[in-house]
């Protein structure tokens, strides 16, 4: 028993450190993202050069931004408030979502 329960371990942190993580949903991205559309615009399209098209970007860059965001290695004081509140699944499903939209509507 004690040993099934090392090899569990071993195993379940061996898929962690591969990145073998829960990924991102991208359709609760969607509905996480309707307050990101305000400025981002719809999809993460827009024609303001002040905010970043997050249409198309890169999923790990994303993420990385938000919990720059988060623990406050960037600050913003529009964005730091948005990330404040998401958590590791949140953050994972706004990166999928917006990595799955195209430029082009």
């Amino acid at each position: 028993m004690f040993r099934k329960m090392i090899v569990s371990v071993a195993v379940g942190g061996a898929l962690l450190a591969s990145g073998a993580a829960v990924a991102g949903d991208p359709e609760r991205g969607e509905q996480l993202a309707t307050t990101c559309f305000a400025c981002h615009g719809a999809q993460g399209r827009n024609d303001s050069p002040q905010y970043p098209q997050l249409a198309q970007q890169n999923e790990e860059y994303i993420l990385i931004q938000l919990q720059n965001f988060q623990d406050g290695s960037r600050e913003d004081p529009l964005m730091s408030p948005q990330a404040a509140q998401l958590t590791e699944q949140d953050k994972k499903d706004l990166a999928a979502y917006f990595t799955a939209q195209t430029l082009c509507p």
